[in-house]
């Protein structure tokens, strides 16, 4: 369900409270989807100034040469990143994501 909190709202997701660009229309309760573009989710550490921080877990990495695709487990959910070729991920590996508010839009179900 979301929520408007200023310019961005707030979708309550399993993974926790995701701040994130809202359609116009959207209406507080509403069931809905958050999309974010691979690139835009950063690894983190304890502190980050980012809006967005998620707890996961590594289920897959997947060489491409220039970056790193890995599929990170929240709770039932999955997402998909891309890392720099030089990141300390590892398979099973429990991480810390973080994403900007204004890289995570809010699609309508």
């Amino acid at each position: 369900s979301l929520a408007q909190d200023g310019e961005l709202g707030v979708v309550d997701t399993p993974s926790g409270k995701i701040r994130c660009v809202l359609p116009k229309g959207a209406q507080p309760g509403q069931d809905v989807t958050v999309a974010v573009r691979p690139e835009d989710i950063h690894l983190c550490g304890s502190t980050s100034d980012h809006d967005n921080q998620i707890e996961g877990k590594v289920e897959a990495i997947v060489y491409m040469g220039e970056a790193l695709d890995c599929q990170v487990a929240l709770g039932d959910s999955h997402v998909r990143l891309r890392l720099h070729p030089s990141s300390p991920v590892q398979q099973g590996e429990a991480i810390r994501l973080a994403m900007y508010g204004h890289a995570c839009l809010v699609l309508e179900n």
